[in-house]
């Protein structure tokens, strides 16, 4: 087992017990040796990761995690605050369920979204993780990611296909994101969902990054390719109205 995934079983096994746990309960659960249980919390304390109660001796979460937390809300938040009202404007202009996505590790998660008024529409579940090799959305992001990363997951994932229509060749998804890098938008008829299509575009900060997606999701059968060619100037609008409110500096300073 990796360094990595022992530490995050460890953070998971504190979550799971409000009172604070033992070394040797600790081991108990987990299944790691006690002088790796030790190890570990003594490097996570360092870094206020978790911390010891001086009376118990037992370990319970740190507040170094929630200075971590409150620092990515307070980013997630900004990039809400900031995306709402375009969203719900290509909301009401495509009549589709518009969503924001950003890449953490080596997948994506939705972290908001405005739901279509239609009936049949097509949602997302905010925070569950998925695959960045399939979708306008996951190849949008990773067709701006360091080759290195798309070596990594196309490694990692084989490019399980997840439909028929999965892009599951090495060689044809490394030229669609090249494509991608040229156009300025990502789309995909049935690549992670069957009956289901998207057009995705990047949302850039003020160091040239993308940080994020803005997707437009519907049916297949309402976002055919005449329908998608009439949205792309509203959803490339948008997502560079956003990024330009990135990259402006706040009112009453200069770069």
């Amino acid at each position: 087992m990796r360094l990595a995934d022992r530490i995050v079983d460890l953070l998971y096994c504190l979550q799971s017990e409000a009172g604070g746990l033992g070394i040797t309960e600790i081991a108990g659960r987990t299944g790691f040796p006690k002088g790796t249980v030790h190890g570990l919390l003594k490097a996570l304390a360092e870094r206020s990761l978790v911390v010891q109660d001086p009376v118990t001796q037992r370990y319970g979460l740190g507040l170094g995690l929630l200075v971590m937390a409150s620092s990515l809300l307070r980013e997630r938040n900004l990039l809400l605050g900031l995306t709402q009202q375009h969203m719900e404007r290509l909301r009401d202009t495509s009549g589709e369920t518009v969503c924001l996505h950003v890449a953490y590790g080596l997948e994506r998660a939705c972290v908001g979204q405005v739901e279509s008024f239609n009936d049949i529409r097509y949602t997302m579940e905010i925070g569950k993780p998925l695959p960045l090799y399939s979708g306008a959305t996951g190849k949008l992001l990773l067709a701006h990611m360091p080759e290195q990363t798309v070596n990594q997951i196309i490694a990692v994932t084989g490019l399980e296909p997840l439909t028929t229509h999965t892009i599951s060749d090495p060689d044809t998804l490394r030229r669609e994101l090249a494509q991608i890098r040229i156009t300025g938008y990502a789309v995909s008829f049935e690549e992670r969902s069957p009956l289901v299509a998207a057009l995705a575009a990047p949302i850039w900060d003020g160091s040239g990054k993308v940080i994020a997606c803005l997707t437009i999701y519907g049916p297949r059968a309402r976002l055919d390719d005449a329908r998608v060619e009439e949205l792309l100037p509203a959803l490339l609008a948008a997502s560079t109205d956003i990024s330009r409110s990135l990259a402006a500096p706040p009112v009453g300073k200069t770069r």
